[in-house]
């Protein structure tokens, strides 16, 4: 009941923003394209200010091909909206001190939401494989780790999508996977079906929990999960050959974090592998810890421009290998997306992380 409760809140506060902000991008498009906003205007607007929370309340409990569908449609306008908010605004400033001629401001507005959102699109669809080498000191044989971080297996990515990246997984033939959460969505109901490909991975896999596998409902999320090959890290240790990986859960509470990771024994003259899905810890306080390396996802790199510039505000690292004494981290970018099919000044990627002897 109280979960209930919490989802109509929070798609009450959802319609509200989504109408006042659909409001403003459909007025300042019918006004650039010189249109009357009468009746057709209102029905635009309640059509995709509903949009997206009528399908996600569909695909939740009546999922189909053709809920999926309408799904997808319904993310790409928010990042369709996301564009024409972030342009109009910037016309607006822009017009505060340079008159620009209304015609053709018009055409440069709309083309620009135009080709902005068909690159996104397309980036939105790339999957590529990046090699990363970090140097652990102390290290005796080097060791080929595979990150996939923000899956998000949901209404947008499928099952087909896991199979691929499965089967890219296994092609760079790794000695360990580590999944470092999100590999849920929550758009859609997830079974057992949906992850049967995790089982066709040739290593052993880590998994640790991800925000969006608490929003999902862990009750729901762990018994599935614990129906593959994974094996679970839940504020606890796990030694794989001379690695011994430390994952623990996400919590929104960065004092929580932590206190769990503070209740670990961590073996300072051993090699430490971090998983825990935010970049929160700087290299300086993990080197105290005697993490060697920290592996986490998240950010999606800010997923859509000029996003990434805030990112940076709430976290220390937002993409990529960030080295400091004897301490790494890397963040990923992630393999999926959220919200919107689309990115814009990222792309999803298979991280592949070979540690090498430090000299």
């Amino acid at each position: 009941m109280r979960e209930k409760r919490q989802f109509i809140v929070v798609i009450s506060i959802f319609i509200v923003l989504s109408l006042l902000l659909n409001f403003f991008i459909i007025h300042n498009i019918f006004v650039s394209l010189s249109l009357h906003r009468g009746v057709i205007f209102y029905v635009i607007l309640l059509f995709l200010s509903l949009s997206y929370p009528a399908t996600a309340i569909l695909e939740r409990y009546k999922s189909s091909p053709l809920t999926k569908t309408f799904y997808r449609f319904a993310s790409i306008w928010i990042g369709i909206a996301f564009f024409s908010l972030i342009i109009f605004l910037l016309y607006k400033f822009i017009n505060l001190f340079f008159r620009i001629n209304g015609v053709i401001s018009s055409a440069i507005i709309l083309t620009l939401i135009v080709v902005l959102t068909a690159i996104s699109l397309i980036n939105g669809e790339r999957l590529k494989t990046n090699w990363v080498d970090v140097e652990i000191k102390g290290l005796k044989k080097e060791l080929r780790i595979v990150h996939l971080s923000d899956l998000h297996i949901g209404a947008i990515h499928q099952k087909k999508y896991l199979e691929e990246v499965v089967d890219r997984t296994n092609a760079v033939k790794p000695d360990v996977i580590v999944i470092t959460g999100d590999l849920v969505d929550g758009s859609t109901l997830i079974t057992k079906d949906i992850l049967s490909s995790i089982n066709k991975i040739k290593c052993p896999v880590y998994f640790i929990i991800g925000n969006h596998e608490i929003y999902e409902g862990l009750y729901r999320v762990i018994p599935l999960l614990k129906k593959t090959k994974m094996k679970i890290l839940r504020n606890e240790k796990s030694k794989f050959k001379e690695i011994t990986f430390v994952g623990v859960d996400y919590s929104e509470s960065r004092r929580e974090v932590h206190k769990k990771l503070n209740e670990i024994d961590i073996d300072k003259d051993k090699v430490n592998v971090l998983l825990y899905h935010a970049p929160i810890f700087r290299t300086k306080y993990l080197e105290k810890k005697g993490i060697d390396l920290h592996l986490a996802g998240h950010t999606h790199a800010g997923q859509l421009f000029p996003l990434n510039w805030l990112v940076r505000l709430m976290f220390p690292y937002v993409s990529g290998l960030h080295q400091s004494g004897n301490s790494s981290v890397f963040v990923s970018a992630g393999v999926g997306t959220w919200g919107p099919p689309m990115r814009l000044g990222s792309t999803c990627e298979i991280d592949v992380i070979n540690l090498k002897k430090k000299k």
